[in-house]
Parts: C-alpha cells; sequence; structure tokens
C-alpha cells in the first residue's frame, strides 16, 4: 500500500516484517520481530517507538531507521544487517547475536551490551546523539564519537580492534579501559574528559595518533609495529610502554604521572617529553630527544636516561637520584629546583650546549665536537671533569665540591669566568688555565692540590682552606690574595705576568717570580719568599710592607724594582746572592752562611745586619739611612759603603773597607 500503516498499540511479528511501499508508523509503541525486518521501498518512521528482535533463529536487517533498537534473542541465534542502520536513541543487546558486517550503525542514545554477543565485523559504529551516551559493549571494529554539545561517557571498557575518532562532543572513559587497535583521531573541538580511566594501543600494525590527553595511557602493541604520534598526546597521570614502539615524530607527549618502560621501544624522534604532574612522578626510560618539566611536583630518575637535545626544568622539582643522565643539547633551568643527590650529568653532544643549572653531584664534558657554555652561575657538590669537547665559562661562576680534571681529550675555555674550589675534602685540581681561581674551602684542615702546573690569566683569592702547589708552578696575571685559609707553596714557583697592575698579599712563597709585560705588582701585606725572588721584566713593588726572602734576590735586565717605603729582609739560612739594585729599608737577618752582593746597592733609607754574613766583596754600598750592624758579620771586603741620606744617620758596624760620607744635609 501507498499509506502508512500505523501501530495504535505494542506489536508483535513470528516472522518477517518487509516494507515494500508505503509507510509504518511506531509512534511510541514497541513492535518485536521474529524474522526479518526488510525495508525495500517503503519507509519506517520510528516516533518514539522501539524495534525489537526475539526470534530463535537468524533474523536479517536491512538499512532503516529507528527510535528505540534492542535485541533480545535466543541463545546461539544471530541477528545481521544487510545495510546501514540509524537508531536515533539507546540500542540494547541483552540476548542472542547481532553482526554488523561491513555496515555502519549510528546510535543516537545509550549503547548497552548486557548479555548476548555483538559482532562488529568492519563495520563502524558511530555515536551522534545530542545527549549524554553510556557506552556498555565489548568490542568495535570503527568506532566514531561525533556527540556535538554532549558526552560519551563508557560504562565499561570496550575496543575498538580498529579505528577510533572523536569527532565532536566529548569523550569520557569515567574509570574505563579503552582499547584501540588503529588510529585514533581526534577532530577540532572534540575533547576527552579527564577520568580515571585510560587507553590502551594493542594493534598488529603501525597506528596512528592524533588527540588529547588521556588518563593512564598503554602502548601493548604486538613486537617490531609502532604507533605514532599526528599531534601533541600525552596522559594525565601514568603512561607504560609494554610491548611495540612508541614513535613521537615531532610532536609533545606530556606526561602527568610515571613513565614506565618494561618492554617494546620508546623512539623519541625529535619529539618531546613534558612531565606536568602536581605530584611525584618516576622516570624509566633509556632516553628521550627533549624531556621538559613544566608541572608542580616532583620527578625522580629511577634508571640512568639520555636525553640527546635539550632539558628544560621551568617548574617543581626535578630529581636525578643515584643515576647517570647523559645531555646532548642545551641544560636549561629557568624555574623549579633540581636535586642533584648523588647523580652524574655527562654532556655528551656533538654541538654547541649551553648550561644553565642551580648545581650538579657530578658533571662529566664527554663531547666528541663542539663546546658547552655556562649561561648561569653553576655548581658541582663533586667533581667536574672533562673528558672530550670544551667547557667554556663565559662571565659566570662555577663552584666545585669536588675534583677538577681536564683529561688529554678535552679544553677548558675560562673565559672571563671564576673557578671556585670550595669542597670539605680534599681537591686534585688538573693542570690547566684559569681566569680567575678562588679557593674557598669550608674546612681549613682540607686541602686543595694542583695536579700540574696552572695558570690563573687574572686574580687568584685564597680565602679558606689549603691550597699546595707541591711543586708545581702557578701563573698569575692579576692580584694574588690569602686572606682566609692557608697557602701552602712546596716547591712551587709563583709567577706574577700579567699586564696590568697586580696586587700581592699572601704569607708565603717557595720563590716568586715578576715576569710582567707591562706595569707593577704591589704588595698588600708583609710576605715571604723561602726560596728565589727574581724579577724578569715589569715592575715590583714594596708599598710600605715587608718582603723576607730566603733564596736570591735576582732584578734581570727587563725588570725594575720600586722600593717605596717598604722593607727586604734576606733570612735564608743558605747563601744568599742579591742583584744591583735600590732598597728602602734593607735587612740581613739570616740564620746561617753569607748574602754576597752582585752589583752596586742603594739602601735608601736604613740597612739592618742582625743575623748571617753580608758580603760586600768589591762592590759599592750606598745608604740614605742608619747602617746598624747588631747581630752577624758584616764582611767589607775591598768595597766602599758612602752614608748619603739628607737627613741624621745613625752607624753601628764593627768596620768598613772605605766609608765616605756624602751628606746633602744634616750629619751621620
Amino acid at each position: 500500500t501507498s499509506n502508512t500503516v500505523t501501530l495504535s498499540g505494542n506489536g508483535t511479528s513470528t516472522g518477517n516484517v518487509s516494507i515494500r511501499s508505503g509507510g509504518f508508523s511506531l509512534g511510541s509503541n514497541t513492535f518485536r520481530i521474529a524474522g526479518n525486518l526488510t525495508v525495500n521501498g517503503g519507509t519506517v518512521t520510528p516516533g518514539t517507538g522501539t524495534i525489537e528482535l526475539n526470534g530463535s533463529g537468524g533474523q536479517v536487517v536491512s538499512s532503516t531507521a529507528m527510535y528505540h533498537f534492542s535485541i533480545a534473542k535466543s541463545a546461539g541465534s544471530t541477528a545481521t544487517f544487510v545495510g546501514n542502520t540509524t537508531t536515533t536513541r539507546n540500542f540494547s543487546l541483552t540476548g542472542g547475536a547481532l553482526s554488523l558486517g561491513s555496515n555502519s550503525f549510528d546510535v543516537g542514545g545509550h549503547f548497552t551490551v548486557n548479555g548476548g554477543v555483538f559482532t562488529p565485523g568492519t563495520s563502524k559504529v558511530t555515536l551522534n546523539g545530542s545527549t549524554t551516551q553510556n557506552v556498555s559493549s565489548t568490542s568495535f571494529y570503527n568506532l566514531t564519537v561525533d556527540d556535538a554539545g554532549a558526552a560519551i561517557s563508557l560504562a565499561t571498557s570496550a575496543t575498538a580492534t580498529n579505528n577510533f575518532v572523536i569527532a565532536s562532543g566529548t569523550f569520557d572513559p569515567d574509570v574505563q579501559i579503552m582499547t584501540v587497535g588503529g588510529d585514533i583521531t581526534q577532530l577540532a573541538g572534540a575533547s576527552v574528559a579527564s577520568g580515571d580511566g585510560g587507553i590502551i594501543l594493542n594493534g598488529s600494525g603501525t597506528q596512528n595518533v592524533s588527540s588529547t590527553a588521556f588518563y593512564n595511557i598503554i602502548i601493548n602493541k604486538t613486537a617490531g609495529t609502532t604507533a605514532i604520534l599526528t599531534a601533541n598526546w600525552g596522559s594525565t597521570t601514568n603512561f607504560s610502554l609494554i610491548e611495540g614502539r612508541l614513535n613521537l615524530g615531532t610532536y609533545t607527549f606530556s606526561v602527568g604521572g610515571n613513565w614506565t618502560e618494561t618492554g617494546g621501544s620508546f623512539v623519541p624522534s625529535t619529539g618531546t617529553v613534558n612531565f606536568n604532574g602536581a605530584g611525584g612522578q618516576s622516570v624509566s626510560s633509556t632516553g628521550f630527544y627533549n624531556l621538559t618539566q613544566s608541572g608542580s611536583g616532583t620527578t625522580l630518575l629511577t634508571q640512568n636516561t639520555t636525553t640527546t637535545n635539550d632539558f628544560l626544568l621551568s617548574n617543581g622539582n626535578f630529581r636525578l637520584g643515584d643515576k647517570s643522565f647523559y645531555i646532548g643539547g642545551n641544560w636549561t633551568e629557568n624555574g623549579g629546583s633540581l636535586d642533584e643527590m648523588t647523580s652524574t650529568v655527562y654532556l655528551n653532544g656533538t654541538g654547541a650546549q649551553s648550561v644553565s643549572s642551580t648545581g650538579f653531584a657530578a658533571l662529566i664534558i664527554d663531547k666528541s665536537a663542539g663546546f658547552a657554555t655556562l649561561t648561569a652561575n653553576t655548581t658541582s657538590s663533586g667533581a667536574l671533569t672533562i673528558n672530550a669537547g670544551t667547557l667554556r665559562m663565559s662571565t659566570y661562576g662555577f663552584a666545585i665540591g669536588g675534583n677538577f680534571s681536564v683529561n688529554a681529550g678535552g679544553i677548558f675555555t675560562p673565559q672571563t669566568g671564576t673557578i671556585n674550589l670550595n669542597g670539605s675534602g680534599a681537591q686534585s685540581v688538573s693542570s690547566t688555565s684559569f681566569y680567575n681561581l678562588t679557593i674557598a674551602k669550608t674546612d681549613n684542615g682540607n686541602t686543595a692540590t694542583f695536579a700540574g702546573n696552572a695558570t690563573t690569566t687574572n686574580n687568584f683569592n685564597l680565602i679558606g682552606g689549603t691550597l699546595s702547589l707541591g711543586t708545581k708552578a702557578f701563573d698569575v696575571g692579576g692580584n694574588f690574595i690569602v686572606n682566609g685559609g692557608t697557602f701552602t707553596p712546596g716547591t712551587g714557583t709563583v709567577t706574577l705576568n700579567g699586564s696590568g697592575a697586580q696586587s700581592v698579599s699572601s704569607t708565603g712563597f717557595a720563590a716568586l717570580t715578576i715576569d710582567k709585560s707591562a706595569e707593577f705588582a704591589t704588595l698588600t701585606a708583609n710576605t715571604t719568599s723561602s726560596g728565589a725572588f727574581t724579577i724578569n721584566a715589569g715592575s715590583f713593588r714594596t708599598s710600605s710592607y715587608e718582603l723576607a726572602i730566603g733564596g736570591n734576590y735576582l732584578v734581570n735586565a727587563g725588570g725594575i724594582f720600586s722600593p717605596q717605603t717598604g722593607t727586604i729582609n734576606l733570612n735564608g739560612s743558605g747563601a744568599q746572592s742579591v742583584s744591583s739594585t735600590s732598597f728602602y729599608n734593607l735587612t740581613i737577618a739570616k740564620t746561617g752562611n753569607t748574602a754576597t752582593f752582585a752589583g752596586n746597592t742603594t739602601s735608601t733609607n736604613n740597612f739592618s745586619l742582625t743575623g748571617g754574613t753580608l758580603s760586600l766583596g768589591t762592590k759599592a754600598f750606598d745608604v740614605g739611612g742608619n747602617f746598624i750592624v747588631n747581630g752577624g758579620t758584616f764582611t767589607p771586603g775591598t768595597g766602599t759603603v758612602t752614608l748619603n741620606g739628607s737627613g741624621e744617620q745613625r752607624v753601628s758596624s764593627t768596620g768598613f773597607a772605605a766609608l765616605t760620607i756624602d751628606k746633602s744635609a744634616e750629619f751621620a
């Protein structure tokens, strides 16, 4: 008929229903069918009614539209779709089986499997209602969420053995698990609710992922197959890689909980993993490309880890534990805090690396090429070791609590930075060149020891602990200041060789050499040199202080001694040679043996001999102040002593070879 047949109450068909023309209107009634439902030319007007398939044998359903659709068949019997079908409201399977084949099935309400068997075939189920839809089903083939303005909520865990698409609305896994064997696609405007559930990728082929974060994410794919990101993704809590591969591509994977790899292979490509949780997070992974922490919580490394590119800490607390952490790119801390614990950080990139860190437990530079450069003040509570490549200081300070080692393949470029040795235990310092070197050890009883000759092109400052030179040479281009701690020169030589003004404040040297290309070095405290004092080039000024010398006093052709109002005290126990020069005060206070003038000499103020022997030989000795011998032996040889001061002069001596008075004023 071309007319519409309308149910006026619930109806039942124990056989087949075929609608070939006209219309069939359910109204709000239920129509139970035990046979096939075929729509072949006519139309079904579902109203708000329900079609229920309840046969005990096979039933076929052609393409049609329903309001509510229910399968309540006898166990072992199957209803089969032979066309695309739509249910604008709820679908329910409580008995028998439903086989979709390759057809599509659009459902606008709840999708409930509470008995029976749902066989998706290669179909596509689309959940496309305008209100909240609950899903209770074991498995789909393709599943699309297209519930604009509303949410799809899992009432039980579900599986899409092929593709899963979130086209619109919100997908809410609640506390359930969504398992996907194909691609995951989330379109613009669609969202995933936080919930406490998660998603498992378990496909046997490549799976492309374009989606926002789930609560938990598990990769448990067939060995050798890959899930690859095509957009940023992540888990608000835990991520677990059990089998298969996860490839980040160029995208960011954010994790709010633990990162665990118990199998499979993580392929970071050029992507970024960001730990963004507010609570405790642990990291068990062999390697990342970029690794960042933006969350306010605490992240802990639980195994040795490599980041082939950059590490960025901008928030929270990142704890290294006792692990090794290899970084191939930049290390940046612009927020949060680093807890280095007992770890070792390796900078091992092949290109330039920048380092901005509050501190390390131990830092090793092991680069095959390029250099690592400080971009902030940094500390290492343990050792700093340069095995290969270059570490550049820029203008920053690096405080080191352990040994400082530059091995054969390493290069240290101090630029204008400062190395501060501040450990509480013994520290060894490789032969190298510094710009500024500070010793500020927390225990004066512990020692920093040079393992080779060292250079500081600018200032050296000792304020705590002990520096031991041993037999090593130490060249200093700036100030040499000891205002705390203990300088133990051993038998080493300190050379002041800067091109600018230098000040010297030290308790003593074994040997001190002035070899400046310009300007002068000036005493700022009384100082000793138990060995030789030599001026090869440049000028040395004593100001008003005393320099006690136990070895030879030598001023070579390019050197200048400016005594100002200071005192030179020759107090060695062995023979001492004194260059031809001019002193202000000259004291001989030797414990034995002889000091010998190697040339004519002047003391513009006082000369005092209190111990040992002074031998003039054939040399002249001009004295502008008092000439006092109250100990020791003055051996005049055939030399002449001339008293030539402009003020009163006193003379106390056992004898002269020749004595001349040549004063411009006053008397001797």
